[in-house]
């Protein structure tokens, strides 16, 4: 069921020039909308130091989150090593150039899956728009031949597994992000570049 649902997705690459241009890079490049917000997140000025601290370590959250997904990912795809379906299956249309490495679960899948539920404490809309962008990325990749639906699958419930352990080990993970976080106000409030009104400490 897997391969036939691929065939039908990846069916419909290479019938229009626009679509494939959207769909492959959706597929290769969504992950640097992340990476612009995740930035934007830390560097924004508004609000007070306070505010300001509890954004980044809300993007540090986030980033371990991710960092621990995608080992469990790595882990996974080292024991069941499934071929790409652009290796497996003759037939399948490759809109983006891809190594030959294991294809479960999806890197891709994964790490947008699990930035986007840490972030979502950041903002009412960020859910909906980073979840959208998510959903949008897994399609692409099936679409572009680099993955099997299935892969999407693997890579919600790594995500998921990896933004538990992250839950549960935050209480210990909280006292050195926040100590990142104060190594860089400081250098920022030397440069001249944030406020140096006192804030609280946010947990």
């Amino acid at each position: 069921m897997d391969g036939a649902l691929f065939d039908w997705i990846n069916g419909f690459a290479g019938r229009a020039h626009g679509l494939d241009l959207i769909m492959a890079g959706l597929a290769r490049y969504s992950v640097y909308l992340f990476a612009l917000y995740l930035l934007l997140l830390w560097l924004a000025p508004g609000g007070s130091l306070g505010e300001r601290r509890k954004r980044r370590l809300l993007v540090l959250r986030a980033g371990v989150a991710g960092v621990v997904s995608l080992g469990l990912g790595a882990t996974i795809g080292h024991f069941i090593a499934r071929p790409r379906p652009f290796v497996a299956r003759s037939t399948a249309k490759l809109l983006i150039p891809h190594l030959p490495d294991a294809s479960f679960p999806s890197d891709h899948g994964t790490l947008e899956t699990a930035l986007t539920m840490e972030l979502r404490r950041a903002g009412p809309l960020v859910l909906p728009v980073f979840g959208l962008l998510t959903l949008l990325t897994m399609f692409a990749r099936v679409f572009a031949g680099v993955h099997y639906p299935g892969d999407m699958l693997g890579a919600l419930l790594v995500a998921l597994a990896g933004n538990a352990l992250v839950a549960f080990a935050w209480p210990w993970l909280e006292p050195p992000a926040l100590r990142l976080v104060g190594l860089w106000e400081s250098m920022a409030q030397r440069l001249g570049i944030e406020s140096t009104a006192p804030a609280s400490r946010q947990k």
